[in-house]
Order: structure tokens, then sequence, then C-alpha cells
């Protein structure tokens, strides 16, 4: 009996933190459509999906603070527990990344507008 409710209370600590992993704050260009369509496909796949619109200014500021290299910046930029995704990132890559454990910083799709 001890050993059933030890197992409840470990799962149930580590609920918030696996809940935690499947949210995205996405912050992206107030003139940019095609990322709230990339939203709408993480939400398809599971994740929770807060939009923060912000304007060039403010949002090449938060770049800067996640340290994203100029020629991998593209139109929004998400943040996903601890890692960085830049662009429109699949969904599966994401998924792995985050279930890898090897401390990934951050994830990018080439060629994407700025």
């Amino acid at each position: 009996m001890k050993k059933v409710v030890l197992m409840a209370l470990a799962l149930g600590l580590s609920l918030p933190a696996m809940a935690s992993e499947k949210v995205i704050d996405m912050y992206k260009s107030e003139n940019c459509g095609c990322c709230s369509l990339w939203g709408k496909a993480m939400e398809k796949d599971g994740f929770e999906v807060r939009t923060h619109v912000m304007n060039d200014q403010a949002l090449s500021a938060l770049k800067e603070k996640h340290a994203i290299p100029a020629g991998l910046r593209s139109c929004h930029t998400a943040v996903a527990g601890n890692l960085i995704i830049e662009g429109h990132v699949p969904a599966t890559t994401i998924h792995k990344a985050m279930q890898s454990g090897s401390g990934i910083y951050g994830l990018a799709t080439p060629g994407m507008p700025a």
C-alpha cells in the first residue's frame, strides 16, 4: 500500500512539470499571418500555444535575449520550457528534442522570412 501511495504522490508531483512541457509561448510580429497557422498546427499536435503579438523592435530584442543568430531568425520565436524554436519547426522535431534530454538549446527552420 505504501508503494502505491508513493507512486501516486510521485506522479502527482510530476504532472505539473509534464504539463508545462506542452506549453509553447509564441512571440510573433504583428505583420505576420503564417505564424498563427503554425500555432494551430502545434495545437493539433497536443501543445497549448500562447500567442504574444509584438512590434518588430520588441521581437528583435527578444531574439537578442535568446542569442538567436541573425541568419536563423524568422518572423516568430517560440519558447517551450528551455527550448527556443525559431520558425516553423515541425511538432515531431520539437517532441523529439524535448524528450531527448540532450540539452538542446534551440531549433530553427532555415529559409523563413524574417
